[in-house]
């Protein structure tokens, strides 16, 4: 099985349809009915806790600890990023969801809404916290994007796929 990560990046609008054998996984509401979602922002946790999301359907919320403690309850289930990876500190929702995600044990994961451009930015953070032989499971899809450390794929190489579902 196969999943994809939502982000909130400009290369978000690049996918419009899902694959519907895909697990899918949104960074706060980039894709509102994802079947896991990753928050640590206070207003998206309000908006989720106040019925404030159109077509909320997700299962499962992870959230750090400061936050579970606000608005843990039957969906929203504990990340205790400090026990799960040294130097934890700082790092962003996308980091987080795709770090744990990759031990859920999928063949592929595709990020959509990622920037990886920036030096000292994201894949370096990814890095600290993960093993290097685990990027060999990760696609970002972009235009634009090459790195000799993650792969990249065009929207086009994504949608090789038949079965999809509309994202919206």
């Amino acid at each position: 099985m196969n999943a994809i990560i939502f982000g909130s990046g400009s290369s978000r609008s690049l996918i419009e349809e899902v694959p519907s054998h895909f697990f899918t996984v949104s960074c706060n509401l980039s894709y509102p009915n994802a079947n896991a979602i990753f928050a640590r922002d206070e207003p998206i946790l309000e908006q989720i806790a106040k019925g404030q999301v159109i077509g909320f359907d997700t299962q499962a919320i992870f959230t750090p600890f400061r936050m579970y403690e606000r608005y843990g309850g039957k969906r929203v289930m504990l990340l205790d990023e400090d026990k799960l990876w040294p130097n934890s500190q700082g790092l962003s929702t996308g980091i987080l969801a795709i770090a744990t995600v990759l031990n859920f044990g999928f063949k592929k994961i595709y990020l959509c809404g990622f920037s990886f451009e920036k030096t000292g930015g994201t894949i370096e953070k990814l890095s600290q916290i993960i093993d290097n032989k685990h990027f060999n499971k990760l696609y970002v899809i972009s235009n634009t994007f090459k790195h000799d450390m993650i792969n990249s794929i065009k929207k086009e190489d994504f949608y090789g796929h038949t079965e999809t579902k509309t994202t919206t």
